[in-house]
């Protein structure tokens, strides 16, 4: 884990940081992976959707490779990535769960998101209203969208 969007202090002078969303950034050897939680398009408390980008170091997408959102042996939600790297997922919670991909035919990723529960100070799209679609990935930190 590179960044983690909730542990970067407020700005000086700056009230609150609140955001409708989380974003992470992480790095292995040979990828670069960056993603978005967007508790303002969750439905439920227990809902959650999920954006992100693979790169290879350097800034090369890694296009149609298989993503899974997993909670122990049961995939949640499942998609491939699009030509530039991108993807997004939509589940119901179940557990604790992680991210995988599938790079190569021999190496694969996977990243545990730990607690993914939407924070107290996020808003709730069942009473805001929300924003955003259901079409499109969210803009991500460092995109090319």
């Amino acid at each position: 884990l590179a960044f983690d969007s909730l542990l970067e202090p407020a700005p000086v002078g700056t009230r609150s940081l609140h955001s409708s969303s989380r974003s992470l950034v992480f790095y292995s050897h040979r990828y670069a992976l960056t993603l978005q939680m967007d508790y303002s398009r969750a439905r439920t408390d227990e809902d959650l959707v999920l954006g992100g980008e693979i790169v290879r170091r350097g800034g090369i997408p890694v296009p149609n490779i298989p993503v899974f959102l997993v909670s122990g042996h049961r995939v949640l939600a499942h998609c491939f990535s699009g030509p530039l790297g991108d993807f997004q997922l939509s589940c119901h919670l179940d557990g604790v769960p992680s991210l995988g991909l599938v790079v190569d035919a021999d190496e694969w990723l996977e990243v545990n998101l730990g607690p993914t529960q939407r924070p107290s100070w996020a808003p709730d799209s069942r009473t805001t209203g929300g924003s955003g679609t259901a079409s499109g990935a969210p803009a991500l930190p460092g995109s090319r969208h």
